[in-house]
């Protein structure tokens, strides 16, 4: 690939929904078998409208934005609104004619972890996520360390700790993540996704619900239910071509860094292995080495 190559190329059309549907079907989405982290919305006619992350979800459904849709409303209420009430309006809508290379400096430089392709007229193309540059990216080994772009500190929480509690810690310091600690050393991880697949289970029956229920009481059980306890990590010294190939294999968005007695050194998620590939040998040699 070089520089003529568009960023059409490599965009891929996948979890569209339209703008009109109830939120709820967008929590059944991002709760399924292929549990996307965000949906591309779309009108009637396909122009893009926006993105719903799994992080926006539970920001409205525990009202840390978006509270006059919460206000006075029940559960089963906020669940039935139409997504087009909640949407992120996205900045990194690219048309089709970008280069691949101009796409891929923005991600690095703004730390994206995907970009929007439309064509002249807002048409919804297609979307370029970290996890479909990774894939261009298998087989490197160029010396990089792990250590050398992974973030050393890391958002915790115990393993004692509600639902309820890492579903607040991760929101209020904006990670997707949390590695779950007991007795210094790393005992499971849970997610956002995690959290929003354990509310649709609770959820999936909207009938069922009182209409003045509240979510904090569907998320007072503790994270131990919902965790996985198989972490799958990976040492600061292995290459970062090592990395790209654990988390392309086990299919997640990021890696926790351990030793080999347990204890938590970082996290490196799938933009910072592309931010360190881009910054370490150039955006421009990245688009060109790429598959």
């Amino acid at each position: 690939m070089g520089e003529k190559v568009v960023a059409s190329s490599m965009a891929k059309r996948k979890s569209v929904l339209d703008w009109a549907s109830p939120i709820n079907s967008a929590l059944g989405v991002v709760a399924g078998a292929k549990h996307p982290y965000r949906l591309v919305l779309v009108d009637e006619k396909g122009k893009f409208k926006g993105i719903l992350s799994a992080r926006r979800i539970l920001e409205i459904l525990l009202g840390k934005r978006g509270r006059a849709i919460r206000e006075g409303k029940g559960l089963k209420a906020i669940l039935s609104e139409p997504i087009r009430m909640v949407i992120d309006e996205s900045h990194q809508v690219f048309t089709t004619e970008t280069s691949a290379s101009t796409v891929l400096k923005f991600m690095v430089e703004n730390m994206a972890g995907y970009v929007i392709i439309v064509d002249a007229s807002n048409n919804y193309v297609g979307i370029i996520e970290e996890v479909d540059l990774l894939q261009r990216c298998r087989g490197m080994r160029l010396g990089i360390e792990v250590r050398k772009f992974m973030k050393p500190n890391v958002c915790v929480t115990p393993l004692s700790s509600t639902i309820l509690e890492a579903a607040e810690m991760m929101l209020n310091e904006r990670v997707r993540r949390l590695p779950l600690v007991t007795d210094g050393k790393v005992a499971g991880i849970v997610t956002i996704s995690d959290v929003v697949r354990h509310i649709f289970s609770r959820t999936e029956r909207l009938e069922a619900l009182n209409t003045n229920g509240r979510l904090e009481d569907l998320l007072s059980e503790p994270i131990e239910g919902i965790c996985r306890r198989e972490v799958i990590a990976c040492r600061e010294e292995i290459d970062i071509g090592d990395a790209i190939e654990i988390a392309l294999e086990k299919d997640i968005s990021g890696l926790v860094v351990m030793n080999d007695l347990g204890e938590l050194k970082g996290i490196i998620s799938r933009i910072d292995m592309i931010v360190g590939l881009a910054r370490s040998i150039g955006a421009d040699t990245l688009v060109g080495m790429m598959k």
